[in-house]
């Protein structure tokens, strides 16, 4: 009896402890539960912030680059300075640019050209080739200068124009794509930085008669551009990328290996510095790593060559020249005027709608601009329909092109390139270097008039 009395207690006690531990257990479980969702909940709502604040990150970026890149739309086109090089005497051409650039929405700082006859000997660097004339140092002193101002003035940035560029009426627009690109070079386009361009360069060489590419680094393409001259108007280049490599329509934009002529290009301050050191004072042995005392166009592209100079180029030309209306000499500072000769035509190359070529058109209020050739696909057009695509990357395989080996060109350290003799203004680029002897990478006649 009393066992079993004993037995029914222990029951009685047994059953609520039992029942009281399944419920420990299902709250604890349900707790459990609970927090294991809270922490996932949590997890994923910190990998939902990082990925916001990421998003955020790259919204502002990419904010940041556009910004940097309508800076372009200044009145030095995101320059520090512009600068053109002209002779006092030359009051015409001072006048075609200060007229151009009004058209445009740009402002130039004029820096006077050196005339041979003020030089004084002992500024020739001691490495000077004296086979090349008085004029050819006065040109490159000049191009010094813009150097040395550069540096003297402290400025990040500048554009150095000489007196007889010319430029597309789309130039702004041209140069936010051509920003795009050589930041997609540098590898800086969500990278905040000072200039537009980026500030991984030395040289933007923006015009020229020709540019080659270092073809061991990407390229970049912009398709369907409207601004490219048909290959039947290009001017005579000296240089060019890999042939087949670039559809006519395309603009290319590449590392530059070495270019011709320079009417239009940028120089950094670090650039500037580095130029003066090399062509000028050769303080620390830069003469002993490339050969100098030549043109100035040939000695920067030696300096973009042996990468001395980082520099980026677009090719074809962004910037090209002009000449007014005229007797030929017009053309050039180098001769006098030969009055027997027969007045010509204003004439620009290199561009498909010429700023010089539609002063006229857009100072009598018209709408419409007109192409340098009637051949054109829109010989008329308002300015506000030029668009221009997006690029991208392109890597160059030698192998996609098939065809002759490439012989390395020689330097040609003993190469005459200027002849006073034989200037003749019929040349597209007349004052830094009309007339290489060497033969031109395209053998197309420039065919240029003023449309009107």
């Amino acid at each position: 009896m009393g066992s079993t009395t004993f037995q029914l207690r222990s029951i009685r006690w047994i059953i609520p402890l039992m029942a009281l531990v399944t419920f420990v257990l299902t709250c604890l479980r349900f707790y459990y539960q609970q927090a294991h969702g809270i922490k996932e909940s949590l997890d994923s709502q910190m990998v939902s912030d990082e990925q916001r604040i990421q998003e955020e990150q790259e919204i502002l970026k990419e904010h940041q680059f556009q910004e940097s890149i309508q800076d372009i739309m200044n009145a030095t086109l995101g320059f520090n300075k512009i600068l053109a090089i002209n002779m006092p005497s030359r009051t015409d051409k001072r006048d075609q640019l200060v007229l151009g650039s009004s058209i445009t929405g740009f402002v130039i700082d004029f820096m006077d050209g050196v005339d041979p006859n003020d030089l004084n000997s002992k500024t020739y660097t001691y490495n000077w080739n004296y086979e090349h004339s008085a004029t050819e140092f006065a040109c490159l002193r000049a191009h010094l200068n813009a150097a040395q101002r550069i540096v003297q003035q402290g400025l990040r940035t500048a554009l150095v124009l000489e007196d007889d560029v010319d430029w597309d009426i789309s130039i702004k627009p041209q140069l936010q794509t051509f920003a795009h690109a050589v930041r997609s070079l540098q590898g800086t386009t969500q990278t905040l930085a000072e200039s537009p361009y980026g500030d991984e360069w030395d040289l933007l060489w923006l015009g020229h008669c020709g540019a080659s590419c270092k073809t061991e680094l990407p390229f970049y393409m912009i398709p369907n551009d409207p601004t490219i001259p048909q290959p039947s108007h290009l001017p005579n280049y000296y240089h060019g990328p890999p042939e087949n490599v670039r559809p006519d329509t395309t603009r290319l934009v590449c590392t530059q290996q070495d270019a011709a002529c320079t009417p239009a290009y940028a120089m950094s301050y670090r650039g500037a510095q580095h130029i003066l050191a090399a062509l000028s004072v050769n303080p620390s042995g830069f003469a002993d790593q490339l050969q100098t005392g030549d043109q100035i166009d040939i000695e920067l592209g030696r300096m973009c060559k042996s990468g001395l100079l980082k520099c980026f180029a677009p090719y074809p030309s962004l910037f090209g020249t002009y000449r007014s209306a005229g007797l030929p000499s017009k053309g050039t500072d180098q001769s006098g005027h030969d009055s027997e000769a027969q007045m010509e035509p204003a004439t620009s190359w290199g561009l498909v709608y010429s700023t010089m070529l539609n002063i006229k058109h857009v100072l009598q209020g018209e709408h419409v601009v007109h192409a340098t050739w009637p051949d054109v696909e829109k010989p008329v057009i308002n300015p506000e329909d030029i668009h221009f695509e997006s690029g991208y990357m392109y890597t160059y395989r030698p192998e996609d092109y098939p065809g002759p080996a490439l012989i390395p060109e020689e330097e040609p350290f003993d190469e005459t390139v200027f002849s006073d003799e034989t200037i003749s203004t019929d040349e597209a680029y007349s004052i830094s270097r009309p007339h290489a002897t060497r033969g031109p990478h395209l053998t197309n006649e420039p065919v240029s008039q003023d449309p009107s």
